[in-house]
């Protein structure tokens, strides 16, 4: 029932979204990038003292987070406009709304199974950025059900189409989840995300 009334208001609000607004889109990468406090595993000596072909293979890209000391798969990474594709994966008109205390998405349905089709790497996701006219804002992962890592940033599961019955509406819910044992996320949470925030809220949005 309350996912029901979130996606009631959520798209009654849409009514009165102005004319000239923040766009708020979300883009995939050129390229991976690197995590914040890391290097590169397959540099680091505990990689090269891996006897097995096939764990090596395992563990080639990921990252040694410097802080904590461990491997990582999926951490906290920066972007700039320059690492963005061309053309969003997700549009602005896409984006319906944010339950910022859920932390909690609406998106449309074609954008909904667009996600369920993106099979990212089990161990790695797929990054990706959500931007406010073009200026990234909170990167992420697109992250595969079926990992037996954990992500250590912001992530979205990329769910099945049968987890997404219909519902009556042209638009469906997913969870911005937080990363697994990632202080930076615990601790802040999106609320630091201030401009993102704004841009919701401009745009009637934002759901408190």
């Amino acid at each position: 029932m309350k996912c029901v009334m979130f996606l009631l208001v959520a798209l009654l609000a849409m009514g009165c979204k102005e004319e000239k607004h923040p766009k708020i889109e979300i883009y995939l990468l050129k390229h991976r990038l690197a995590f914040v406090d890391a290097v590169p595993f397959k540099e680091t000596s505990r990689y090269k003292e891996i006897e097995y072909d096939r764990a090596k293979d395992i563990f080639k890209d990921a990252q040694f987070d410097t802080i904590r000391e461990e491997v990582v798969f999926a951490g906290q990474f920066m972007a700039d406009s320059v690492d963005l594709q061309s053309e969003p994966f997700i549009d602005d008109d896409d984006i319906k709304a944010f339950d910022l205390k859920a932390n909690k998405l609406m998106l449309s349905k074609k954008v909904i199974k667009r996600i369920c089709n993106l099979y990212p790497d089990r161990n790695f996701g797929e990054q990706f950025v959500i931007t406010v006219n073009k200026e990234p804002m909170l990167t992420g992962y697109f992250w595969n059900t079926q990992s037996a890592v954990n992500c250590r940033w912001y992530y979205i599961e990329c769910l099945n189409d049968e987890e997404f019955p219909d519902n009556g509406f042209d638009a469906d819910i997913v969870t911005l989840y937080s990363g697994v044992n990632s202080e930076k996320v615990e601790q802040y949470g999106f609320t630091r995300h201030k401009e993102l925030i704004a841009a919701f809220e401009q745009t009637h949005r934002l759901v408190e």
